[in-house]
């Protein structure tokens, strides 16, 4: 029963906004092998058919895409795979000639939205394979008591986390676009502290989340933010998950820290990056602080380890410089991020524990990961690094398979902001060589003055 129905008078009607098709020159896989697959996995589970509830995993086993959740692009929906069929519930005014045509050639039945619940209900003495905790109350209570439920993770849940190479590689180029925005953003910044604008105490966080989305909209492949950008000056950077509005949005503070995370849904994937930059001269303090997270960001990212291990086993690397000085931050280190779908991914992770206090799961190659350490001062600044990782395997030896990361993301460090001393020679390598490759990488697709700047703020760290 749907109480909150009753009495919602004015309720407004459920959103149809078109599906679209993604091609499987991006996907790397059809639905018709993803879907074949999945029937081997619901058998193997002893189930017979499976109920998918979850948005993000109904929009990578059928390869479409919508605009019915903000910064998602997923379609709402609901799905069940029986072993000849399987039956999409959608708003039917979201799918267009071209889906539908698709989808029926793989056998898929478009059906109407709320008719799950008749159909659900009509399930009778067969093996249903569901994970509860995305399915809601009304689905689980119009199970017949003859369904044998066989609560499980979904089986999409990690093959949708492990990117085959044709995603992986079209993650790459993702990420250069956005490494171009996120650079040239930056170096907008530097710029502002001689406009007019700045010295009148004009330039707000939230103008520098508009000026950030205008870059990546030039962006080829770029369809919209991942989530509502981070942007936070001074005191607002210590609140973790601040996020900056019409009602709290203020001018960017002189000697201290911007903190921007921001992230884009581009076609060829998803991104999602912070970067702490300096604005105006910084103290000591501040850069003990900055030098201590990139620590953590530098030797996270350079980890190598036997395959086997969990976010759980590497959380260690990112904190380890902040422990030193007693310090620690309230968050995860990493989350899992989709394929241009939620920037907040299961089941891989990187935190001290996983679900229900387990160690998570193993990582796997062609996860993505997020790794970002922090320094929160409340009341002062808060710093966050952020990277996207891919785990790749490594060398293969007599102790067995070993693994490492690929940093995907491509934006310069804050220079200003680092202590050269305070890092290890080994450190300061990782430092240079990633500093290397955004500059080769990025370098082409700069006009020359940011080209120039860019080139200053890579060079190697020692260099005059």
């Amino acid at each position: 029963m749907d109480l909150v129905g009753e009495i919602w008078s004015d309720r407004p009607e459920l959103l149809a906004e078109p599906a679209w098709l993604l091609n499987q020159d991006y996907t790397g896989k059809s639905r018709s092998d993803k879907l074949k697959e999945l029937r081997s996995q619901i058998a193997a589970e002893g189930a017979e058919v499976h109920l998918l509830a979850s948005l993000d995993d109904i929009a990578w086993l059928y390869n479409i895409r919508g605009n019915d959740v903000a910064y998602t692009p997923v379609v709402l929906a609901y799905t069940l795979i029986e072993p000849d069929t399987a039956r999409l519930y959608v708003n039917p005014c979201v799918i267009g000639d071209e889906v539908r045509e698709a989808l029926e050639t793989d056998g898929i039945q478009i059906k109407p939205y709320l008719e799950i619940y008749n159909d659900v209900a009509k399930l009778d003495d067969i093996s249903l394979l569901l994970d509860k905790q995305f399915v809601n109350v009304a689905l689980l209570s119009a199970i017949p008591q003859s369904v044998t439920v066989i609560d499980r993770a979904n089986p999409t849940s990690l093959a949708k986390a492990v990117k085959n190479p044709v995603e992986m590689e079209h993650v790459r180029m993702a990420h250069i676009r956005d490494g171009v925005a996120v650079t040239r953003l930056i170096y907008w910044l530097k710029q502002q502290p001689e406009s007019a604008e700045w010295n009148r105490k004009r330039l707000t966080e939230l103008d520098v989340a508009r000026q950030l989305e205008a870059y990546r909209k030039e962006q080829e492949g770029f369809l919209e933010q991942s989530f509502a950008p981070i942007i936070a000056s001074g005191a607002h950077g210590a609140i973790v998950h601040y996020e900056p509005t019409e009602e709290t949005d203020i001018p960017l503070e002189d000697n201290t820290f911007v903190l921007m995370d921001t992230g884009g849904q581009y076609l060829e994937g998803t991104t999602d990056i912070t970067r702490t930059v300096a604005v105006g001269a910084l103290t000591r303090r501040q850069k003990e602080d900055y030098t201590t997270v990139l620590r953590g960001n530098l030797n996270l990212g350079a980890a190598h380890f036997k395959y086997g291990c969990t976010g759980a086993n590497l959380d260690y690397l990112a904190r380890a410089p902040l422990w030193e000085r007693g310090m620690d931050y309230d968050h995860g280190t990493g989350h899992g991020v989709g394929y241009l779908l939620s920037v907040h991914e299961g089941p891989n992770s990187i935190r001290l524990k996983g679900r229900s206090g387990s160690l998570g799961v193993k990582l796997e190659e062609g996860m993505i990961t997020s790794n970002e350490p922090g320094i929160y001062l409340e009341g002062q600044y808060g710093i966050r690094i952020e990277n996207l990782i891919l785990c790749k395997k490594a060398e293969k030896t007599s102790y067995g398979q070993f693994m490492e990361f690929e940093t995907l993301t491509l934006v310069p460090y804050e220079r200003e902001a680092i202590l050269t001393e305070w890092l290890s020679e080994r450190e300061i390598q990782l430092l240079n060589s990633y500093h290397e490759r955004v500059y080769e990488t990025l370098q082409g697709y700069l006009p020359p003055e940011e080209r120039e700047w860019l080139a200053e703020v890579t060079r190697p760290l020692g260099e005059a």
